[in-house]
């Protein structure tokens, strides 16, 4: 009898028991990391951590609750997103609340949160307004208004999902009187509104590339991810109108796509920005470009 009918089947399986028919599952369906996931799933289901997990390995399960953590490994080897399975994401050293509907963010994206502090610290003003276009989650806001105490930030996001899960998260990270969000399509709404800085992590995966996404991708908001035709049609519009509601000096700092940057500059060489530079990510990728009015 297999492990999986052993779990199922009687009261006589451990915490260990099923962490390792888990990983073995997982394995089988070409999990990148089986045993990560399986501790993450098992410490959604049973409220331990993964510390816990060793520590308590000899544990009964309960017939039910083990059914509960088999049927989410079985989502998982589906390829259905960790982050959605067990509702939360890391981000910037913090948690965030992470539901279907609504994009994941991603590791890269820290780097526009870290070069948006600097661009912050070196402006030394008593007030510094910012605009998050796009917000999702919330986290890229959020992340600023944590660390950044003299910021006040208005974020927006086209999907109502996505704005009352952001609304959420900045509640549960207690700067929900520093965040104004606003459902919106991107500036519309915000003429009489006037910022220092404006950050977006918008669509940029080229409409062509949608169909060789991972799996897992796949499970995530169509409209969070395709940039139309070229990658670059959200990125276009908002380098076009961003100087329309900076101030003067004011920056964009706009989160790109693989291979876009010289597209990118193409946009910059018909704007009314007068500066433009690139970061690089940690793959050694163009990933966010900074522009100053």
């Amino acid at each position: 009898m297999d492990m999986l009918n052993i779990a199922i089947n009687n009261d006589k399986s451990t915490v260990l028991d099923y962490i390792n028919w888990a990983v073995r599952y997982l394995e089988e369906h070409n999990i990148e990391n089986p045993r990560y996931d399986a501790e993450e799933i098992f410490s959604f289901v049973f409220k331990k951590n993964r510390i816990q997990i060793y520590l308590d390995k000899d544990n009964l399960i309960p017939e039910e609750w083990g059914k509960k953590f088999i049927s989410l490994i079985k989502k998982r080897a589906k390829r259905y997103p960790l982050q959605y399975i067990i509702k939360n994401v890391n981000f910037y050293g913090l948690n965030f609340v992470i539901l279907p509907g609504v994009f994941i963010p991603r590791p890269e994206t820290e780097i526009l949160v870290e070069k948006t502090i600097e661009i912050v610290k070196e402006l030394n003003k008593q007030t510094v307004n910012l605009l998050d276009i796009g917000t999702g989650s919330g986290c890229i806001a959020i992340s600023l208004a944590k660390a950044l105490s003299n910021s006040s930030i208005i974020a927006t996001d086209i999907s109502k999902k996505a704005i009352e899960l952001a609304r959420l998260n900045a509640c549960l990270h207690k700067v929900e009187e520093r965040i104004r969000f606003i459902k919106t399509n991107m500036f519309l709404g915000l003429r009489e509104h006037y910022f220092d800085i404006i950050v977006s992590n918008p669509p940029y995966i080229p409409h062509f590339e949608m169909e060789k996404l991972q799996p897992e991708v796949k499970f995530e908001p169509i409209s969070a991810l395709d940039g139309g035709e070229e990658g670059i049609f959200y990125i276009k519009r908002i380098i076009k109108e961003s100087p329309k509601y900076l101030n003067n000096k004011g920056k964009l700092v706009i989160e790109i796509g693989y291979k876009e940057k010289e597209k990118v500059e193409e946009i910059f060489s018909h704007s009314s920005f007068r500066e433009i530079k690139f970061i690089q990510d940690y793959r050694g990728i163009d990933r966010i470009a900074i522009f100053e009015k």
